[in-house]
């Protein structure tokens, strides 16, 4: 699924596997023999892992700590898997832990998904990963500010949730420090990855800083992955629609060769029907407007616009449609995204 430095296609999956591509867009890479066949070790060495299903320890709840630059706890946990050479890469998945009041219950929430749900999860277990999930809050009072999809009124928001994009850095540079101090070589660059909400912050996340990770995969996203461009037809497309304000927003301008460089995989079910287009807490209504109109309010056409757009830019970026899939994951997935982030990893470590 990856492809050294090609850029990617948009694929259709099956309950069986890959059925064919969109018939717009063609795959420009030319698979070698040797290639199918260390694919195929690799699917076979993941069906094992999805099969054994290796215990990890228990996740470790970090305390919030200001002047590290990070306002809110975070859950650290770490699988017995883990490589026992070659440095660690951590893995993050943002919590996705619903409207909750009470702090506490969000608290628990998040300690309840990084030990069990959640694709983050599923990667470091599997793969062996540190994985690191955010304790950011979501208050039914404040409902529009969506901090699990990082939406705009997140990173305009003021006081403890400034910047949850700068706090999550300073978290995955607390993650490292502790796992160094254990002994551990740890890599600069980290994956970041989500589904739904957590998912579209995943995707966020990538074009605020790319040079940052290592890999992104964003699953679920509403049909709306955003978009590497300043405007469509005359209209401004900010963020997180696209790129238009990036410097007014992050503080500096959008680092498009890092992001097109950034291998990605974007995913979408064939027969999710879960719009937060349409919905005031993840977009505004001129957001909504600027989407309606210039993609679809249909999500598969939107779905398929959205991909056009974004391949213009020549990204690393594969995506896939999983047929007879709505708004969840299956074993099929799973796979996909474990074999993706070692193919990432293996070209990592020969230099790639």
């Amino acid at each position: 699924m990856l492809s050294g430095g090609t850029r990617e296609s948009t694929i259709i999956r099956d309950d069986q596997g890959i059925s064919g591509a969109i018939g717009f867009v063609i795959c420009r890479r030319n698979a070698t023999l040797a290639r199918m066949k260390r694919m195929a070790c690799t699917a076979i060495c993941l069906v094992l892992g999805f099969l054994s299903s290796r215990a990890g320890a228990e996740p470790v709840l970090v305390s919030a700590d200001p002047q590290a630059g990070f306002n809110f706890p975070y859950v650290l946990a770490v699988p017995e898997n883990i490589p026992q050479e070659g440095p660690l890469t951590i893995v993050v998945e943002t919590n996705n832990t619903g409207a909750r009041d009470d702090f506490v219950e969000t608290t628990a929430a998040t300690l309840k998904d990084a030990a069990a749900r959640g694709v983050g999860p599923m990667l470091s277990r599997y793969i062996g990963l540190p994985l690191v999930m955010p304790v950011f809050p979501r208050t039914r009072k404040d409902w529009q500010t969506y901090t699990h999809a990082l939406d705009r009124d997140t990173m305009l928001a003021e006081g403890s949730l400034e910047r949850l994009d700068r706090q999550l850095l300073a978290m995955v540079a607390d993650a490292t420090r502790r796992l160094e101090a254990e002994g551990h070589a740890v890599r600069g660059k980290f994956i970041i990855c989500g589904f739904s909400a957590s998912g579209s912050f995943a995707n966020r996340f990538a074009f605020l800083h790319p040079e940052r990770l290592l890999c992104a995969i964003s699953g679920a996203v509403n049909a709306f992955p955003m978009l590497p461009v300043d405007e469509l037809e005359g209209d401004a497309m900010n963020f997180p629609l696209g790129t238009a304000d990036m410097e007014a927003i992050s503080g500096r301008p959008f680092q498009a060769e890092a992001w097109q460089a950034l291998p990605q995989m974007i995913f979408m079910g064939a027969v999710d029907d879960n719009d937060a287009v349409k919905y005031d807490d993840a977009y505004s209504g001129e957001e909504r407007e600027l989407i309606f109109r210039h993609l679809a309010e249909d999500m598969s056409l939107r779905w398929m616009k959205a991909q056009l757009l974004c391949l213009e830019a020549e990204p690393r970026i594969n995506f896939v449609t999983y047929g007879q899939v709505g708004h969840w994951t299956n074993r099929q997935i799973g796979l996909d995204m474990a074999h993706f982030v070692q193919e990432v990893l293996r070209e990592s470590e020969q230099g790639g």
